[in-house]
C-alpha cells in the first residue's frame, strides 16, 4: 500500500467520524429546541394535540443527549 493511499483511507475516516460527530450535534440541539418550545407550551396549547403537563413532563425533563 503507497503512503498516499494510506493517508488517505486515513484521512477518510476521520471525515466520517467529524460527519457523525457533526450529525450527533444536530440532533441534540434539534431535541434540546423541541423540548424548550414544548415546556413553553400552555396546558390549552397541549390539549389541543390530546396531551396533559403530566404526559409530556418526562420528555421536557430529559437531557438533550437522551433520546
Amino acid at each position: 500500500m503507497s503512503l498516499f493511499h494510506s493517508q488517505y483511507m486515513n484521512n477518510n475516516h476521520a471525515f466520517i467520524d467529524l460527519h457523525q460527530v457533526g450529525e450527533t450535534l444536530r440532533t441534540w440541539r434539534e431535541r434540546y429546541r423541541q423540548r424548550r418550545d414544548l415546556a413553553h407550551l400552555s396546558e390549552r396549547d397541549l390539549n389541543d394535540f390530546g396531551q396533559s403537563w403530566s404526559a409530556v413532563a418526562d420528555e421536557v425533563n430529559k437531557p438533550f443527549w437522551q433520546a
